[in-house]
């Protein structure tokens, strides 16, 4: 499947303008001058290459040639990738060529801004692009509800397991307690001056 033409020109001219209007855009791209990166999607037999100038790049769909770095996944994978959402550590996306010349690659996406599930809905069609949207949300609130969980878990261990901080009762009972008799030894201060100012 080779990706629309129109849909690349497009693709490349806001990266652009993304470029022409952002010091930090361009001092990445001109970083990575003369660089080649492939990316890939499965599935699909489709990709981009992406071929960075001194303050622009250029993008091809039907690039021949050798890159100096690529990268290989499933459509919900890249996108997870190139949104920076997946680690490249963590990532099950096949890359080849230049590992760090990549990982440079994705530092530099975020400063784009670009919305990669609208993207892909132009190059897949909207509903399974949709479908995919769908699962990264619900991948984003089961990896919150983990998280919950856990900080859940270490604290009723550390409360009631061993003992190692107070649980919510016991520290209102302390606050009590203490209110208590910091009340008990303002009126035991007031009665021996009281008892100060007889004698």
């Amino acid at each position: 499947m080779e990706l629309p033409t129109s849909l690349i020109a497009a693709l490349e001219h806001g990266m652009n303008q993304r470029i022409q209007g952002d010091l930090d855009l361009k001092q990445a791209c001109h970083s990575l001058q003369g660089k080649r990166i492939g990316v890939h999607v499965e599935g699909f037999e489709c990709g981009l290459t992406f071929i960075f100038h001194t303050d622009q790049l250029e993008l091809l769909g039907d690039y021949q040639d050798e890159v100096d770095a690529s990268v290989s996944a499933l459509p919900l994978s890249l996108i997870h990738l190139l949104s920076r959402r997946t680690g490249l550590e963590i990532s099950d996306a096949e890359v080849s060529g230049d590992r760090r010349l990549f990982e440079a690659f994705l530092e530099m996406l975020p400063l784009f801004n670009l919305d990669w599930e609208a993207h892909l809905s132009r190059l897949i069609g909207g509903v399974f692009a949709h479908q995919l949207g769908n699962r990264m949300r619900r991948f984003q609130q089961e990896k919150r509800r983990g998280q919950q969980s856990m900080r859940d878990n270490i604290r009723d261990y550390l409360q009631e397991e061993v003992g190692l901080i107070p649980s919510s009762a016991e520290y209102q009972g302390w606050v009590t307690d203490r209110t208590c008799l910091d009340d008990r030894l303002a009126e035991l201060e007031k009665r021996i001056n009281h008892l100060a100012a007889r004698i």
